[in-house]
């Protein structure tokens, strides 16, 4: 009955007081009405009202879709500015989830609102990255550098460096340095810029030392895996296996851990610890079913123990992989 009314007599008042009340579908059957017959003031109060609806539905690009063509009206800033922090907090989200195609699209649809905040340009040129996109993404993580504040610039400043991968990522240490007002606020993550330079520039002691000042600082899964890659490239397998179990116990779904405690405990001489490395390897398997490297050493591990027919459907899987999509 009150969708009826309100269809029969325009106002969006019913349409608020049913978004009050929780029923978002007479809410928004209301606005949509009047969003397509009413005129330019009507429309803008319309399309405001479904971005409400659909930001309470969750869904920030449907409310950026609806109000796109209205955005540059100022009776409708309150709702562009509420729209743009809900996708500025979804393409977060997505990168922490390594959803590179989600970034792209809520980044597409924050456009047609208005030039794209800085951390939104940072996780679209990280998707950019991702994605293969190196054009893009050298364009969005330099603008991003200068647009975001001078705490968030040193990892802004690592993934430049990977996009131009022009020689050393010594030049990510220079390039954040140069914007940060007092570079010894930031230690942890210039010295996380410093190991990552030595690491790639063979340096291993370096970088050893550098990584592991961080992991005591900040321990984290992931510290703890390039830890252990460092170790195992030094020839401390020993070491490199307790920093992998240390990564394993921190988070056990990371296939990385499993993987470099493969390779660890292949590197004994040990036969015991290298009977453990196929268990680590088949792990790593099942938790990256879809990633090459991972699968091709699982490949390479049965057939050295002579179990062709286990490997044949692994094989089968690499090669449809490496087929263009």
């Amino acid at each position: 009955m009150l969708a009826a009314t309100a269809l029969a007599h325009g106002p969006l008042g019913p349409a608020e007081e049913a978004l009050a009340g929780g029923d978002l579908e007479t809410a928004q059957e209301i606005a949509e009405h009047a969003f397509h017959r009413g005129g330019r003031k009507r429309r803008v109060e319309a399309a405001s009202l479904l971005a409400t609806i659909w930001l309470a539905r969750h869904e920030p690009v449907e409310a950026a879709r609806v109000l796109a063509p209205v955005a540059n009206d100022e009776r409708a800033a309150l709702e562009v500015a509420e729209v743009r922090q809900a996708l500025i907090e979804a393409s977060e989200a997505a990168r922490v989830a390594l959803d590179s195609e989600r970034v792209i699209l809520l980044c597409e649809v924050a456009q047609a609102l208005g030039p794209l905040p800085g951390k939104m340009q940072f996780d679209r040129g990280w998707a950019a990255l991702m994605l293969g996109d190196i054009a893009l993404a050298a364009r969005d993580l330099e603008a991003a550098f200068d647009a975001l504040p001078v705490e968030e610039r040193p990892f802004v400043a690592s993934l430049v460096s990977e996009v131009r991968r022009d020689g050393s990522p010594e030049l990510a240490l220079d390039f954040a340095s140069e914007g940060l007002v007092n570079p010894g606020e930031f230690e942890t993550d210039l010295r996380l810029l410093r190991g990552l330079a030595a690491w790639e520039s063979g340096e291993l002691d370096v970088a050893r030392d550098e990584l592991a000042w961080l992991h005591t600082d900040r321990p984290t899964a992931v510290h703890a895996a390039w830890l252990g890659q460092i170790e195992v490239a030094r020839g401390e397998s020993d070491a490199a296996i307790a920093l992998f179990e240390q990564c394993i116990r921190m988070a056990p779904g990371m296939p990385e851990g499993w993987m470099g405690l493969a390779v660890a405990l292949e590197s004994t001489e040990d036969p015991a610890r290298r009977l453990e490395a196929r268990g680590a390897l088949r792990r790593a398997a099942q938790l990256a079913p879809y990633d090459a490297d991972v699968l091709t050493a699982l490949v390479l591990l049965l057939k050295a123990t002579g179990q062709d027919a286990q490997a044949r459907p692994l094989e089968e899987r690499i090669q449809l992989l490496a087929l263009p999509e």
